[in-house]
């Protein structure tokens, strides 16, 4: 049954780690290259595989039982380091190609940096990417992304805005936020499963009782709890810009939307839709 546990184990994080690999919102989504996935594919399985050797080899020692569910806390908390953490680290210093560091880059660095006094590493995503993103936790891997397309398609105060958007991310300490709730639902899950799926070997329905486990405890905790307080955190992100920017920040959403050809609009469980989001905005302003 351990081998059980750690097959699911590492099938949500790895689901986790290719869901994240999609760039919201809505329409606005990507899928990296072929090389680039199946690259970090490994580096990621490679990651897992450590964490989880360490269990088995503790399992196998008839280790306490405390001790092995610390064991499985463990490792539910160092999972989410790989998307927090390693990730981000691979787009500032081994995808350079991919993540590049040019003279408008510099510029808008420069300018958060005078502003708000604030260091924060910005890259250009050289993809057909409508969308800008943050990554990052540790201080000097803090990362906003941009899209190829955002610099031939918007003008500097709506690159403006969104980076406002990703700094609101930065300054609240947003990406930690989410770590911590990644890392919480996660040990919850694996303990859950640590205790529970012993009682499931005795019932003739063991098979039915890890299906149902695994739609309770992995899809709906690691997916609706994460998605709601994401959802909570765009909007907090959305009045940061909307404090500096003011009605220039609606102005960026909105020409964003016609850029990604409406993928603002409908929203999903992570972010709120366009109608909801420039609603709360008009209300800072």
């Amino acid at each position: 049954m351990l081998g059980i546990r750690i097959l699911i184990d590492y099938l949500v994080v790895f689901f986790k780690f290719v869901h994240g690999k999609r760039i919201q919102p809505g329409n606005a989504s990507f899928r990296f290259s072929f090389r680039d996935t199946f690259f970090e594919w490994i580096l990621f399985s490679l990651f897992f595989a450590a964490l989880l050797y360490v269990l088995v080899l503790l399992d196998r020692t008839h280790t306490g039982q405390l001790s092995v569910v610390m064991i499985f806390v463990l490792v539910a908390a160092a999972s989410p380091i790989y998307g927090f953490v390693i990730q981000p680290m691979l787009s500032l210093f081994i995808y350079k190609e991919t993540y590049r560091y040019i003279e408008e880059t510099k510029a808008l660095e420069q300018w958060v940096l005078t502003t708000f006094k604030i260091k924060v590493n910005i890259r250009l995503l050289d993809k057909e990417v409508v969308n800008a993103y943050a990554t990052g936790v540790i201080p000097f891997s803090k990362l906003i992304i941009l899209g190829r397309p955002l610099f031939d398609g918007l003008s500097q105060d709506d690159i403006k805005g969104l980076i406002l958007h990703e700094l609101g991310h930065t300054v609240r300490h947003h990406l930690l936020v989410l770590y911590g709730i990644n890392v919480v639902t996660y040990s919850i899950g694996v303990v859950a499963s640590y205790y529970l799926f012993p009682l499931y070997e005795t019932t003739p329905y063991a098979g039915l009782f890890v299906f149902l486990h695994g739609a309770v405890f992995y899809g709906l905790l690691m997916a609706l709890i994460p998605g709601l307080v994401q959802r909570r955190i765009e909007y907090a992100a959305d009045k940061f810009a909307a404090i500096h920017a003011g009605a220039a920040y609606a102005t960026a959403l909105t020409n964003l939307n016609i850029l990604s050809e409406g993928g603002l609009m409908k929203g999903g469980l992570n972010y709120p839709s366009l109608k909801k989001r420039l609603a709360r905005i008009h209300e800072v302003y």
